[in-house]
Order: C-alpha cells, then structure tokens, then sequence
C-alpha cells in the first residue's frame, strides 16, 4: 500500500506467468486499482529493446533467450489524479 509517493512498482526475477501477469491482473481487477490506480506507461524510447508484456504499456518483461540474462518482469502504476 502506498499512500504518499503515488507511484507503486512490482517487480520480480522470475518469467513466469503465476508470478509476473498473474499478479499484476490481479492487482489491476482490484475495487483498491480502480478507485486509485492507473497505468503507468513506459516510454518506449528508453525501453524499445524490451517489448511489452502482454499488450500492456505498463508491463515489461527481460527474458534470457531474447536479451541474454536472467529473466525479469516489471510492472508499474501510478496514483490517479
């Protein structure tokens, strides 16, 4: 929960889907997300090696058998407002 900063990151070293997407939908399918999340969207000029994940904008995934290390997904949202 974070109520001060307005900015909420979820990260992990994993690639699979029960840690990554699974959890960011469920995040995103919450009444909490709804009355005070939105996504917050990379840019993609800094980002355009590391597609999206999932179709969404909000959501990063580093896999090893495309960028050559260990794998990573990212998730990010903002406060509304």
């Amino acid at each position: 929960y974070n109520e001060c900063w307005g900015r909420l990151v979820y990260a992990t070293c994993s690639i699979l889907s029960a840690e990554n997407q699974v959890v960011a939908e469920k995040f995103e399918n919450s009444v909490e997300y709804n009355e005070c999340w939105e996504p917050w969207n990379f840019d993609t000029a800094e980002w355009e090696n590391v597609s999206e994940y999932a179709g969404q904008q909000n959501w990063r995934a580093i896999l090893p058998h495309k960028h050559g290390c260990d794998g990573f997904f990212i998730s990010r949202w903002r406060r509304k407002g």
